[in-house]
Order: structure tokens, then sequence, then C-alpha cells
């Protein structure tokens, strides 16, 4: 028989139990990812204007604009100058027909009008990339649901608006039974 006392087993549980906390709470935060500071993002200010001067959105999601400008950045080796001559055709084209700025945009050299589509696409669809190699860099703050989301919520599997689960459901009457 095994003689241990009280205080022993009193220790040795609590030990136990310890280790136990500390090994589950080290296994679950490494177990899931950490959502990125919003301290690390370094998007120029350049870029964030020329963003909601296309977008029309005031204040623009930063973490997709950080994606949306590590793609550009990786994609496009003079990226700040073609930012700059783009920003220019939109001062002088501000005030144009929409049918005229769009000739204007036709008929630029490939990269401006490749960084003018890759700014509308990332921002408005959140892709960016070729049609044979789609890049996704957002979902659900793309602009075009900010735009509609008074009266709509992003596409999903579910039947109805986020948490209409919470409320309970309406009673029926006779008339339905």
């Amino acid at each position: 028989m095994i003689n241990i006392s009280r205080r022993h087993l009193v220790f040795g549980a609590t030990s136990l139990l310890a280790a136990g906390a500390l090994g589950k709470t080290l296994l679950v935060s490494n177990a899931f990812a950490s959502a990125p500071l919003v301290n690390t993002l370094t998007l120029p200010a350049d870029f964030l204007a020329l963003s909601m001067r296309l977008t029309g959105i005031d204040k623009p999601d930063l973490q997709l604009g950080q994606r949306l400008y590590d793609w550009l950045s990786h994609a496009d080796a003079q990226l700040n100058a073609n930012m700059g001559t783009l920003n220019s055709l939109l001062d002088a084209q501000q005030g144009a027909a929409p049918a005229d700025f769009q000739a204007q945009m036709a008929a630029q050299p490939a990269p401006i009008l490749a960084l003018y589509q890759a700014l509308l696409g990332g921002w408005y669809l959140g892709v960016v990339g070729s049609k044979m190699n789609p890049v996704c860099v957002g979902f659900e703050t793309i602009v075009s649901y900010q735009l509609l989301s008074t009266s709509f919520t992003p596409p999903s599997y579910c039947a109805g608006e986020p948490n209409f689960w919470i409320q309970p459901p309406q009673s029926e009457s006779v008339a339905h039974v």
C-alpha cells in the first residue's frame, strides 16, 4: 500500500492542475492566429488619398488597404511614380464626364491603366491580379459592401441577417395551422 500524506496529495493535485492550465493556455494561444496590429500598418498617405479619391469612401478599411498596397508594391516596381501620374490624371479630368474619363484612361500607358484597374478591383471587389491568377485581398470590408451596408449583407450560407437566431421566432397565428 502506498503511504501518501494529505499535504503531499494536495500539493501534487494542485501542481497537476496548474501545469494543465498553463499547458492549455500555451497551446490555445499558439493554435489561433493573432489579428494583425493596427500599429504595424505602413500605408503611405498618398496611397490612402488616391484610394479615397477613387472610391469616394472617407474611411477605407486600413487592413484591406494594407493588403492591397502590399500586393501592388510587389506587382509594380514603379508604384509611387505611377500613383503620382494617376493622381495628376485625376486632377486634369476633374469634373469631366465619366465616358470622357474612361476614354482618357484607355489611352494611358499599360502600367497606369493596370494600376487604375487594380485599385478599383481591389477596393470594390477584393480581387486583384490577372484572370488566370486572381488574388483575393478582401471580402467583408470591400467598398461594395460598405456602400450597401444599410440594406445588404455579404453573401454567406446563412439564410437571415447576422445573428438572426438571437431573436425568438414570431409566434404563428391560428390561420397558418
